[in-house]
């Protein structure tokens, strides 16, 4: 399973829930979100523990996710799914070893390989500066 999304847009606690308890198939009140607590935190009966943080740039909303005990899906799925909830796009990263290199998914499933700017990056901003190329399963 995926571990971060940087969302496009600030989401509240209750729309965070219910993107991530459709997306996922389990029940909102099994999904705890919280402000940046020590990844030891572990509350009973959460399947789903989300770190909320707030950052500057493009992408506002990091939500950090630590799965207990959640069905085993298909990430770009789960991600396509929060993004449509939400309706924004949100950066994700690409397994490449080029730390530049993300991908972009929006409310409507596309998802494209784009390339964050370098020096925003460095201040822990995400700032998207050239779109590379729909993805294969952005076409599917």
């Amino acid at each position: 399973m995926w571990e971060e999304l940087n969302l496009g847009r600030l989401a509240n606690e209750a729309e965070i829930k219910r993107a991530l308890a459709t997306a996922l198939g389990i029940m909102p009140d099994t999904i705890v979100v919280v402000e940046g607590l020590p990844k030891a935190f572990s509350p009973p009966g959460a399947r789903l523990l989300v770190e909320r943080y707030v950052y500057p740039g493009q992408f506002p909303m990091r939500l950090s996710c630590n799965a207990f005990d959640v069905p085993a899906v298909d990430a770009l799925t789960v991600i396509r799914k929060v993004c449509a909830a939400l309706q924004t796009m949100c950066l994700v990263g690409d397994n490449s070893p080029d730390p530049l290199s993300w991908l972009r998914v929006t409310p409507d499933g596309a998802v494209e390989r784009v390339l964050v700017d370098e020096d925003a990056l460095e201040r822990d901003e995400l700032r998207i500066v050239q779109a590379h190329e729909k993805t294969r399963q952005a076409r599917e």
